[in-house]
């Protein structure tokens, strides 16, 4: 994982996570941007479909095969024939696949807020929308209450080993190119983002309002010890690479700040 970046040189402070505890708790520092590496290895596929090369039945077993996708089959003449691609390998298939992200950051961002706000906007009814969280954890103090008041951080308590993290959090419309940085990196070394963008998955199309009002709100979220950079008001920082211990130590004060912080 690319851990710095040559951009920041010289002009990102190192600060300890103690140090962050205190931007985040007084109230006239403001978040503005973080940039963030997060591991996309789930994100490629290992092949890709090329070129059409022959076209055949649908029906299992069946061996019929044409070049033409208007024949068809004189066992099963109902069905259209079924395109067989050729598959090209992803050649950074089995390597660390990460990208870097440079986000603008909004305080206080609201999921569920802002998918209510989408589909009324669009002159939907929002009152009966359910909310799920992540399947890797959850929301410490449920959806709408585990905020870090001020700031673009959530607290998560994770399945995998139970302890509880702070994550950035932001909209994935909201970025910022870094140019020669943002991107994808495999094994730590830039690459030009045209060569993956192949691999990588797309996103399922939305079938009801409430399911596109979901996709344009949903926020991404990333670990702690995933963001290289934050600007805050004004100034990058870059936090030391923090201990588990330490990690959940902040997470633990910040839940206790955000009972203290938010109005009655």
């Amino acid at each position: 994982m690319p851990r710095t970046l040559p951009s920041m040189a010289g002009v990102a402070k190192m600060i300890s996570l103690g140090e962050l505890a205190t931007l985040i708790y007084l109230d006239q520092h403001h978040f503005e941007e973080l940039v963030v590496c997060s591991n996309r290895n789930r994100e490629v596929r290992k092949n890709n479909k090329g070129i059409i090369t022959h076209y055949k039945c649908p029906q299992r077993r069946c061996q019929f095969t044409s070049d033409n996708a208007a024949d068809r089959c004189d066992k099963h003449p109902h069905h259209d024939l079924k395109p067989v691609y050729e598959l090209i390998p992803n050649p950074f298939w089995g390597q660390n696949i990460e990208k870097v992200y440079n986000c603008l950051v909004r305080n206080n961002y609201s999921y569920p807020n802002s998918v209510e706000r989408e589909l009324e906007r669009n002159g939907y009814d929002s009152s009966n929308v359910e909310y799920q969280g992540r399947k890797w954890g959850s929301h410490v103090g449920g959806i709408k209450d585990n905020r870090v008041p001020r700031t673009p951080f959530i607290i998560h308590e994770h399945k995998s080993d139970g302890v509880k993290r702070l994550h950035g959090k932001f909209k994935p419309s909201d970025f910022l190119e870094m140019e020669g940085e943002t991107g994808y990196y495999v094994d730590g070394v830039k690459i030009d983002d045209a060569l993956i963008a192949p691999f990588v998955k797309k996103k399922k199309k939305p079938e009801t309002p409430e399911e596109e009002a979901k996709q344009k709100s949903f926020p991404v979220n990333c670990r702690l010890e995933n963001i290289l950079y934050m600007k805050i008001s004004g100034s990058w920082y870059r936090l030391k690479t923090p201990s588990i211990d330490e990690i959940e130590a902040l997470a633990l004060a910040a839940e206790q700040w955000g009972e203290q912080l938010i109005p009655a």
